[in-house]
């Protein structure tokens, strides 16, 4: 799926800008560094609360998520890469994110930390 039809998807949710931030492939799309088929996001306690009594949450591969329009956007809980506190904790992935038009990415120097120690496994 083209990028900009994911973030159009993404801003229809309508999701708290200060409450997420996207990671993967997403935050290497907004910086033309390559495409994004999906988005995945990180999001606050709370907001993971409120979204998690509107949609269900899955367990696939032991990582929680919450599947918002199809498999375009996921929400990531426990389990997932991201949430690997010995790399960053969430509150420094959103207090170290580039913002792009309004949206938080997580840094690449962050990024390339989670992607190296979990190389090969899924996110």
């Amino acid at each position: 799926m083209n990028f900009e039809k994911l973030l159009k998807k993404l801003k229809a949710l309508n999701l708290p800008r200060d409450e997420f931030v996207v990671v993967s492939s997403g935050s290497m799309a907004v910086r033309g560094i390559r495409d994004a088929r999906d988005l995945d996001i990180l999001v606050t306690d709370k907001l993971w609360s409120s979204l998690s009594e509107k949609y269900p949450i899955k367990n696939e591969n032991g990582i929680d998520k919450i599947e918002v329009h199809s498999k375009d956007i996921e929400i990531l809980g426990a389990g997932s890469i991201f949430r690997d506190s010995s790399i960053a904790s969430l509150e420094e992935i959103f207090r170290s994110a580039d913002i792009f038009d309004g949206i938080r990415y997580i840094n690449l120097e962050l990024l390339k930390k989670f992607k190296q120690k979990w190389a090969g496994k899924k996110i």
